[in-house]
Formats: C-alpha cells, sequence, structure tokens
C-alpha cells in the first residue's frame, strides 16, 4: 500500500513541484563569438557553378556581391543540400548568423526556407528552423542551448540560392555547468537521476547544474514532491516562524511544519531563501523517514539528526561545501540515498516504532532485488521474450524505459514496480558489481580441444592465462546458443566475453562475438558495400539490426563512406550487430615492426596495431590517412600521397583570409585534392611565401591571359602540405634540339603538338618534320580545351599509348620533358569541347523571344522564349554553348552556314532543336532561320535507316495544298508533298508584328480551297507531320 499523507499547497507551489521549475532548471545564456570558423566544413555538393566553395562559407571573408569564390552556390536540386560543420571536440551553441544573396539583381538568391541542425549521437535534430525569410543577413538566437561536435545547414527551399557567410555563436551561461539529465552518464549522478526520473521525480529531458546551489524553500518544495504530499490541507494553521507570511514558500512551510519536517532547530526565523546546508536537509529528511523521536534521544538538533542520517546512509557520494552547503547534485544524490531507507512509522497501539519498508517500496510501490538476466527479446538461456520484456531468474518483467539489450547472462540489480495490471515493470537496472567478466581480442586466444577452459596469451596485462567454464557453461555464437563448434571459440576477427555470475571463479556464460571486417565504399538500396572486396551487407531482411558509431549507440544513417565496419551477424540472418568507427589519424609512416605475432606501425611518433592485410599497402615514408576500427587498429589506409615531385593538373589557386594559399591539383592517379601550401615554398626554384603566389586580386602570378588549368609538378612534404610546385614556361615554349638538360624535378615544355596525327604509340605531323614518341610510362593528361564550367569529370590521367586513340588527329597538346629519345614524360591534351547530342526527333521550338543577360559571372548570355509542343517555355544560353553540327545535310542552300551563325543573331521565328541542363542550353541545332523562309524549298531529309523514305527529320518550306484531322498536303513548286498528320502543334508567324503565336489546324488555309493559300514550315518524322509554323 502506498502512503501518501495530505497538504493542500498554493496552486504557485503546485507548479514548483511538478515541474521542479527552480534556479536549477531556469539556465539563461547571451550569445557569445563566432565559432564556425574552428570548424572543418563539407557539403553535399560543390555547387553550381565553377567556383563555388563550400569552405568559404566559414573563412570570415562576406563579400558583397557573392559572384567569386568566397561563397556556396546552389543552382539545381536545392531542397535537402547541406553544409556541416565538424567541432574536434563538444561546443554549445546558441544562435547563429546565415548571410545569403548577392544583394544585387531582381532574383536575390536568398536563403528563404532552412534549419540550423545538430547531431545527437544517433540522428540529426533541428536547432532552430526559419521559414520565409526575406533578409540577406539573418541573426537569430535559439530556444535552447545546443551541444554537439556536429552541426549543419541544411535547405528546405525549392529555389536556387547562395551562402556568403555562416556564423554559429557559442553560448555563455550565467551559470556554465547546465547539462540534460541524459548526459549524465559516467558520472556519479548518472544512476540516481535515472531512477528519480522512472518514478517520475524529475522530468527525462530536465537541464540542471549539478554545482548549482539550493535554497531551504526549493528543497522543501522537492522534498514534499518526493514524498507525495502535495495537497495536505493545513487549513488556517499559524506558523512558528515570523519571516515566512509574505514568502512564496508559505504553503510548502506550512505543510512541512505539520508533517513534522521542520521546527526542530528552535528558530523563529525560517530563511526560506537562504542556501540549505548539510545539516538543516539531513534534519528534514531524517523527520520525513520518520526517525525525528530517535533523532531527540539521540541528542537532538543538530548531532541526533546527524547520526541518523549517517546511519541511514543518506550522506554517501555527498560532498558538502564550505560552511556546510551542499549543490543540487547532493541533493539528488541525498534523495537517491533515500529511497533505499527504511520507512520508521509509530506502531497502531502507539507502544513502539518499527520499520514499514523502504522509502521506495512505502511511498512507490518499488522494489529492489538482484538476479540473473536469462533471456530479451533475441538472445535468451531460456525462452525469448518479447521486446517489450525480459527474463531475470525465470520471471518476466516488462522493460519500461529501461534498456536490458546488453545483460543477457548478467547478474544485475534492479528495481521493479507492479502496476495497475498487476504486471511487473522495471524502472532501473544495472550489472552487479559482482560479476566478474573477461573480455580477450581474438588475437589473443588459444587453440583449444574442449569446452572445458579457455586459454588465453596476455601476458603484459598480468591476467591469469586460463579461465576454467562450468559444465553447464552457456556458450553463445553471434547471440545463438548452441551453435558453436570448439574452433568457433578461436575467432579471426572478434572477442570473447566470459561472464562469471556466481563468484565462483568459473565462467557460466561464454559469448562468441565473431567479426567481418568492411569498409564502407558506399550505401545504396539498404545495401552497404565493401570498399575493400567485393563483399556486402544487405540489410532488407534483417530482423533486429543493432548500430554502434564509436562505441555509442548510434543509427544506420550514421554511417558513412570510409568508416571501418565490424559486422557480427548470427547464422539465420535473424539479428545483425554492426560496430562503426570513423576514427582516423593523418601522417606519415616512420617505422613498420612485429611485436609478440601482431603488426604496428609508427605514424607522426605513434604507435599503432594494423592489420595484417592492412600492413602489406604501406610502406615507409608514406603520407596517409589511415582510418581503424573502433579498437582502435588501422584496417584501411586512404588518400595516400606521394612525398616525392610529380606531375599534375592545376585546375584552381587561391587564398584564403589568412592568407593561406590553396591549390585544386588532379595528381598521376587521376584523383583531385586540395593541398594547402607550406607557408614557405620552392616555386620553380625560388625560395618564396606561398601567399605571394596569389596576388591581390586572387590571381596566380603564373597566368596567361586569364587563369586556365596547366600541368605542373610539385611535392608534398610530411604534413601533406606543397612544398615545391614547378610550372612550365608562360612564354614561347622551347623547341628541339634544346633538350632537357635541367634538374629532374624541374618542368620544361616543349613546343606543343598541335593537330597532331596518332598511331602505334606515334604522334607526327604533316611534313614528318617532328616526331614523338609515347613511350610506357609517359603520362598522358588530357582536359578540356577550355576551362569555362569545367567539372573534375572533364579531366583524366593515363599511362603509356593506351593513353590517345590510334588514328585520331589530336589539337592542342602541351609537351613536356623531352629525353634525348623524343620521349615526354607527360603530355597534355587539351581536348575540345563536342556538342551534346540532339535526338533527331526531339520537339522542335519556335523562337518568341530572344533577350540579352550578364550573369554573376559577368559572362555574357541570352535568355530564349520559345514555343515547344505548344507550351511556352524559357531557358538561357551562353557563350560557351555548341553548335551541333550532327546531321546538317541540307537540301537548301540557305543552311550551310548555320552552324557559323553567333547566337547573337537567333531572332523571334527562328526553329530549333536543343539539349539543356540545370535550365541552361548547352547544345543548339537550327533547322530554320524565318529570314530564310521565303522560296518553296525541301530543306532537309536526313536520319534513320531507310533515310530516302522515311528520313527521322524532314523539313521543308511551300505553300499549304490541304489538310485535315489526319492528312497535310504541301506543294513545293509543282510536286506535292503529303504527310501523315494525327496530331500536328501549329503555330503562326506574322512577320509584319515580328510575333509569335500558337495557332490550330483551322488556320492552315490550303490552296484547294483558296486563293490565299498559308505558306507553311514543316518538320516530320517519318513522313509524320508532327509540328507546322504558318509564315504571314
Amino acid at each position: 500500500m502506498v502512503r501518501k499523507n495530505r497538504i493542500w499547497v498554493s496552486a504557485v507551489i503546485y507548479c514548483l513541484l511538478s515541474g521542479l521549475c527552480f534556479c536549477a532548471n531556469a539556465a539563461s545564456w547571451i550569445n557569445g563569438e563566432n565559432i564556425a570558423t574552428k570548424a572543418k566544413v563539407t557539403a553535399s555538393t560543390t555547387g553550381g557553378d565553377a567556383t563555388s566553395t563550400p569552405y568559404a562559407v566559414n573563412d570570415g571573408i562576406i563579400e558583397s556581391t557573392g559572384s567569386g569564390p568566397n561563397k556556396w552556390f546552389i543552382l539545381s536540386s536545392p531542397n535537402g543540400q547541406w553544409l556541416q560543420f565538424d567541432f574536434e571536440t563538444p561546443v554549445s551553441i546558441g544562435g547563429a548568423r546565415v548571410v545569403s544573396g548577392p544583394m544585387i539583381q531582381n532574383d536575390p538568391d536568398i536563403t528563404s526556407d532552412f534549419s540550423i541542425q545538430y547531431f545527437d549521437g544517433n540522428e540529426w535534430k533541428d536547432a532552430y528552423v526559419i521559414r520565409e525569410n526575406t533578409e540577406y543577413d539573418l541573426v537569430f538566437t535559439f530556444d535552447d542551448i545546443v551541444t554537439s561536435t556536429k552541426f549543419r545547414f541544411l535547405s528546405r527551399q525549392n529555389k536556387r540560392f547562395r551562402i556568403r557567410e555562416i556564423e554559429l555563436y557559442e553560448a555563455k551561461r550565467f551559470g556554465s555547468n547546465v547539462i540534460r539529465a541524459d548526459q549524465l552518464k559516467g558520472t556519479k549522478y548518472h544512476k540516481a537521476v535515472e531512477v528519480l526520473s522512472n518514478i517520475g521525480f524529475l522530468k527525462y529531458d530536465q537541464t540542471f547544474d549539478p554545482e548549482d546551489t539550493v535554497s531551504k524553500g526549493e528543497f522543501l518544495t522537492m522534498l514534499l514532491k518526493l514524498t507525495g504530499n502535495y495537497d495536505y490541507n493545513g487549513g488556517y494553521y499559524k506558523s512558528s516562524y515570523e519571516d515566512i507570511e509574505h514568502s512564496e514558500f508559505k504553503d510548502v512551510i506550512i505543510a512541512a511544519e505539520l508533517l513534522g519536517y521542520v521546527g526542530k532547530d528552535g528558530k523563529t526565523a525560517f530563511y526560506p531563501l537562504k542556501e540549505i546546508t548539510y545539516t538543516e536537509a539531513a534534519q528534514m529528511m531524517v523527520s520525513a523517514l520518520g526517525y525525528s523521536t530517535f533523532a531527540e534521544y539521540a541528542g537532538g538538533y543538530p548531532s541526533g539528526y546527524l547520526k541518523y542520517a549517517a546511519d541511514l546512509k543518506l550522506n554517501q557520494n555527498v560532498s558538502v561545501l564550505k560552511d556546510d552547503i551542499i549543490t543540487f547534485g547532493d541533493v539528488l544524490m541525498m534523495f537517491f540515498n533515500m529511497l533505499d531507507a527504511e520507512v520508521c512509522e509509530p506502531s497502531y497501539d502507539g507502544t513502539r516504532y518499527d520499520t514499514v519498508g523502504t522509502f521506495l517500496e512505502v511511498y512507490y510501490n518499488v522494489r529492489k532485488t538482484t538476479g540473473i538476466v536469462t533471456s530479451n527479446h533475441y538472445v535468451g538461456i531460456t525462452e525469448l521474450c518479447s521486446d517489450s520484456e525480459v527474463m531475470i531468474d525465470g520471471v518476466k518483467y516488462f522493460i519500461g524505459r529501461t534498456d536490458v539489450t546488453h545483460y543477457v547472462g548478467y547478474k544485475v540489480e534492479f528495481y521493479y514496480r507492479i502496476n495497475e495490471d498487476n504486471e511487473r515493470e522495471l524502472i532501473y537496472i544495472s550489472e552487479h558489481p559482482h560479476n566478474t567478466v573477461y573480455e580477450i581480442e581474438a588475437d589473443d586466444v588459444l587453440p583449444t580441444s574442449d569446452f572445458n577452459t579457455i586459454w588465453y596469451d596476455q601476458t603484459d596485462k598480468a591476467k591469469p592465462n586460463s579461465i576454467p567454464l562450468d559444465y553447464n557453461a552457456y556458450v553463445f555464437l553471434n547471440g545463438e546458443l548452441g551453435e558453436a563448434y570448439i574452433e568457433d571459440l578461436k575467432p579471426a576477427n572478434g572477442k570473447l566475453v566470459i561472464i562469471d555470475n556466481d563468484g565462483d571463479g568459473s565462467g557460466d556464460v561464454v559469448f562468441i562475438h565473431s567479426w567481418r571486417y568492411l569498409v564502407v565504399s558506399n550505401i545504396s538500396n539498404e545495401v552497404i558495400y565493401d570498399k575493400l572486396s567485393s563483399g556486402s551487407l544487405d540489410l532488407k531482411n534483417i530482423d533486429i539490426l543493432n548500430v554502434y558509431k564509436n562505441g555509442e549507440e548510434s543509427i544506420i544513417d550514421a554511417i558513412a563512406e570510409n568508416d571501418v565496419l565490424f559486422v557480427e551477424e548470427n547464422s539465420k540472418g535473424r539479428f545483425v550487430t554492426i560496430y562503426a568507427s570513423d576514427k582516423k589519424v593523418k601522417g606519415i609512416v616512420e617505422a613498420i615492426e612485429e611485436e609478440n605475432g601482431k603488426d604496428y606501425v609508427y605514424i607522426d611518433g605513434q604507435k599503432y596495431r594494423i592489420t595484417a592485410n592492412c600492413k602489406g599497402t604501406v610502406q615507409v615514408g608514406i603520407v596517409a590517412t589511415f582510418y581503424m576500427d573502433y579498437m582502435g587498429t588501422i584496417a584501411y589506409v586512404g588518400d595516400m600521397l606521394n612525398t616525392s615531385v610529380q606531375y599534375g593538373i592545376l585546375t584552381r589557386i587561391y587564398k584564403d583570409n589568412l592568407d593561406r594559399v590553396y591549390a585544386k591539383i588532379m595528381d598521376e592517379s587521376g584523383k583531385f585534392n586540395a593541398y594547402q601550401f607550406e607557408n614557405k615554398i620552392y616555386y620553380n626554384d625560388n625560395r618564396m611565401f606561398s601567399k605571394d603566389l596569389v596576388n591581390n586580386d586572387g590571381e596566380f602570378i603564373n597566368k596567361y591571359e586569364k587563369f586556365e588549368s596547366q600541368l605542373v609538378k610539385f611535392a608534398i612534404n610530411q604534413k601533406g602540405y606543397i612544398s615545391r610546385l614547378y610550372t612550365g614556361s608562360s612564354t614561347e615554349p622551347i623547341t628541339e634540339p634544346n633538350l632537357l638538360t635541367t634538374k629532374p624535378e624541374e618542368l620544361v615544355r616543349y613546343k606543343d603538338a598541335n593537330d597532331y596525327y596518332f598511331r602505334n604509340g606515334i604522334l607526327t605531323k604533316p611534313g614528318l618534320d617532328r616526331t614523338l614518341i609515347i613511350g610506357n610510362d609517359t603520362l598522358v593528361f588530357i582536359g578540356p580545351e577550355n576551362d569555362g564550367g569545367s567539372e573534375d569529370d572533364d579531366y583524366s590521367v593515363s599511362k603509356g599509348k593506351n593513353g590517345l586513340k590510334t588514328g585520331y588527329w589530336y589539337g592542342t597538346t602541351n609537351v613536356f620533358d623531352l629525353d634525348y629519345r623524343n620521349i615526354p614524360s607527360a603530355v597534355y591534351y587539351r581536348k575540345a569541347k563536342k556538342a551534346e547530342e540532339i535526338s533527331l526527333t526531339s520537339a522542335v521550338c519556335v523562337i518568341s523571344s530572344v533577350s540579352k543577360i550578364v550573369n554573376e559571372d559577368k559572362e555574357t548570355g541570352w535568355a530564349i522564349e520559345f514555343y515547344q509542343n505548344g507550351i511556352k517555355k524559357k531557358l538561357v544560353l551562353f557563350e560557351d554553348c555548341l553548335y551541333n553540327t550532327a546531321y546538317n545535310q541540307w537540301k537548301s542552300p540557305f543552311g550551310s552556314n548555320y552552324s557559323e551563325l553567333g547566337f547573337d543573331r537567333l531572332q523571334i521565328g527562328d526553329i530549333i532543336q536543343y539539349s539543356a541542363k540545370d535550365n541552361i542550353i548547352q547544345s543548339i541545332r537550327i533547322l530554320a532561320r524565318v529570314c530564310d523562309l521565303v522560296d518553296e524549298t525541301m530543306i532537309q531529309a536526313v536520319g534513320g535507316e531507310n533515310v530516302n523514305v522515311m528520313p527521322l527529320l524532314e523539313t521543308c518550306f511551300g505553300t499549304a495544298y490541304c489538310v485535315d484531322s489526319n492528312v497535310l498536303r504541301v506543294k513545293i513548286g509543282n510536286t506535292v508533298y503529303t504527310y501523315s498528320a494525327p496530331t500536328l502543334n501549329v503555330y503562326i508567324y506574322e512577320r509584319e508584328n515580328n510575333r509569335v503565336t500558337v495557332g490550330t489546324v483551322k488556320d492552315i488555309i490550303g490552296s484547294m480551297y483558296s486563293d490565299s493559300p498559308s505558306k507553311i514550315f514543316v518538320r516530320a518524322n517519318a513522313k509524320v507531320a508532327t509540328d507546322v509554323m504558318i509564315v504571314k
């Protein structure tokens, strides 16, 4: 029977009782300095143009137009794009600033809808959400402080945007130690807060400062809540305290007086706002437990109460401050200690006092006991339970809010209550201190011939080298009981966990964790693919999936490329556990050694274990990123840097606000990296500061008329920084026979091989006055002829003659470092950009408007409005748009010069086909210019297997002869051409008004019916007319 006295308190105090809303839970803060500059920035995409730079958003530079490299520009698919800020250690953020848009033009590119999110260890959560923003420079404060190592900007809008800067402000609290209840793992408060929360005393999401002090009134408020005395009616009782008449705690103090909790010190003033002392708290709690009479006999206040507080163990894990003051954390510990204390009450006849049970039993109907967990919902010594139950000593308990995942086989201490349905429900569970647990790495396990003893080699850890197993020991293999063979006791990867849960020195339960390695390449359609093999992990048909990352419980969405996984899966596929790690170290390998049969490497002075497979990929002197499993063993080596001088294609060089210079280079392996320059470097053998490589206008000092990608030689030092850079001459290249006589690391550019023919590994030109041999070791780099709008995929590198196609003529080809045999060490072929393919069957477009534009990068272009399939559309094209010359076989003279026309000569009424990407026309084909549509003529008939019978692209200009819902006939001279016409798109061009409108079949007037027939342009596909433009 749960006992509760009845005391009436005011509504104000009721709020205090039900929410604990006192000073320890009411933290305030101000936004401090911007710490976004200390974070590493990554992004979902580089951006929508060649200068978009995600890692510029935290460089401290806010450029007014947002058109240069100091911005992140998203042109297409903006919804869901993100920028992530990673900090080395957890930081507390209270607000942010987002600077977006260019502050010019009609389309401002403002970030209107987005959220700032944080990663809580399991998933991304919103810290603050912005909707329908119209401000370029937006500063906002969060509703609450958020602490994490990972934050991100997440776009929620469907239109393009650009971000010039993001600032994250570190929260500065007036009380700086505020934490959440769920952040207490590993502290002395963890168990206390979890139990107090589960019995309803604390809120699960409560925040508090354990170092804050508590007033006497606040303490008494909490004590009344803990004892359930929140509706005791004090009536018109006059308090003995003279200072509480106007106190907000008046009703609480009166209630405590009536209950006998206070009034033991003989004072006439209570001082409700004074900080509570340990002595005062002990007196109140001893009285609430019913020991006042005994404490008075033992010396009264304070000594008698202090004695009984110690006897009742109320002082365990309590740290008393100077002047006997206790903190809020100590108050919680005292309340927790009170839960296990025996409650004393007078007998019914008043002749004696008896203990009637623990505080938890009397006031909360909660019992505390111990037992051995025998099963949960997926691992069991006995029958399995449902996912809401656990079996302890053969008795089922509902798990409530507790986590029982890892307790099978362990002796546990637990609290439980009997709920309204007479069912046992766990309040708290933890491992009992009497368990002895051995955890042995697979490499340390020695072979054995039976299940009687586990032998292992850990002499360096001063442990015994054998563990006897109980005759009735339970042995699990990856969670399955009875599936293990003797050889499974030594897994290739993994560990053994052996539990002695009864203290007799023998293992009672053995868990064999047998793992396989995966290094994440990518995750697609619920399948994790391995970077090191053709292996994978299919998650679609798994019943139970547990994910841990860096030792903490996590979710599958937290797993990313290059994460090292230990995968534990049972033979039946019932459940899978993934132990993931993103731990990594970057540095130079200084030594490799073997010790006690295990392999180790030294990286920048630190010793690391390395797997045998991984050892074969490293050598002393390499600089790389080393990825480790969650146990700290290196399992994968990536981003290996060659510290010797090598060739590469420099595509970008730039400087940040701290004068640090970076270069984007594709190396000899074909991989792009953004390298930072060392402070002082050798540039073409001249010693100089790297900041001087880029002038005040942001231009590379070795530039042509404008910066172009170029072949360079470079060297990386042990830190991964560029220490040497060599560029070919930017003036007239030298010619043979001035052969290579310089130092091997220097770069010499020779006369370009322009319009050379390649076959059998030989590049030569008409006249045979120069021949170059492409040797087996010649590096063949290929890049675009013009850098504008180039992507990383436009560049490639290969070695030897297979890098060039035999039987082809090659245009601009830079030649470097010839030897005496006329074999270059490297060539760089500047490949002309090809026009995007345009299908012959693409719907034709009739231009209705052309206007000149200039984009944010000062590039000239044209906005084109047109009709296609009867619908009006709008796209833009720029000067780098290419004319598609495919299928330009003209039967009339006027089409032969279309490929030479500038796009500025496009006009209303012209008829085109196109291909586009991101609303920008990439390639265009002109079918007819309206100014040429004067004389009747067959224009084109091309494409298809039967081009002479049914061409896929047929165009003509003539006089309409007749038309109905099925047939269109056109007269050209004395010949009438007949087409099927089940569906026609009809347009009307008026020369006088220079205007295009949409028409219908009824607007076509045939010469059979009128002396003023329509002049029409016709496009047909395999003799089926699809589009007609009437020219008036």
